[in-house]
């Protein structure tokens, strides 16, 4: 059932992005436990992703705070993508029967020169530039940050290592023997961040702290036991 809706929402994608035009990027991406990322995508080249790639942290925080339980869909919040592009996005929640959040349809449009002629013309008339940083350019006021005094942006990577690595908070972790309490802490965070739904993420993560699958495997299962709700 699951994916005979998601089904209906690429052809969905497919006309917003001959509708829309090729400045907007439309992203469908699957979510489950198992397996989630980018399963047909628009105008890739307006972030750089294509197809298999993962979510983006604001996306992982979606899950995390679970967002779509009070939210049908969110719109005008930023993004930035590696190489500086400047992104206004939306996201709408796709949910089953059960109200259950099984993909994500997103629109992204780069709104990077429009900025810098905003900028260029503040700057004729030596006018500071800080109100593009407040609430035309700011996210809604949705929890969607763990922090209210960080800015809520989201950032575009195609690369799950990169993910990975943003957040395994310990230092050094990569030029040393981890303890068991440290390779717990780092596994449990992961797991939190909902980063063991990507593809080849138990790989990345073994490779990452030295450890084989099969050992990284039960400490995850210790885990879930763990925070099991």
């Amino acid at each position: 059932m699951n994916q005979q809706i998601l089904q209906q929402y690429v052809r969905f994608s497919e006309f917003l992005a001959v509708f829309l035009g090729s400045s907007y990027e439309i992203v469908l991406q699957k979510i489950d436990r198992y397996q989630s990322g980018i399963i047909q995508i628009y105008h890739g080249e307006v972030s750089n992703r294509k197809i298999g790639d993962p979510l983006t942290d604001l996306s992982l925080s979606f899950i995390k705070n679970k967002t779509y339980i009070y939210n049908d869909y969110i719109t005008s919040y930023t993004g930035k993508t590696f190489d500086n592009k400047r992104l206004v996005s939306g996201t709408f929640f796709i949910k089953n029967e059960k109200k259950e959040l099984i993909g994500m349809l997103c629109i992204n449009v780069d709104k990077t020169e429009d900025i810098e002629v905003i900028n260029r013309l503040l700057s004729l008339q030596n006018i500071s530039s800080e109100w593009l940083q407040q609430d035309s350019f700011s996210p809604k006021e949705v929890d969607m940050c763990s922090n209210e005094e960080e800015e809520c942006l989201e950032t575009f990577t195609d690369s799950l290592v990169d993910l990975i690595e943003k957040n395994i908070l310990i230092p050094d972790y990569d030029k040393r023997k981890l303890s068991k309490s440290e390779k717990m802490a780092i596994i449990t965070h992961l797991y939190r961040q909902h980063l063991f739904r990507m593809k080849g993420s138990i790989s990345v993560v073994a490779e990452k702290m030295n450890m084989s699958e099969s050992s990284l495997y039960r400490y995850l299962s210790v885990v879930k036991q763990e925070n099991q709700v």
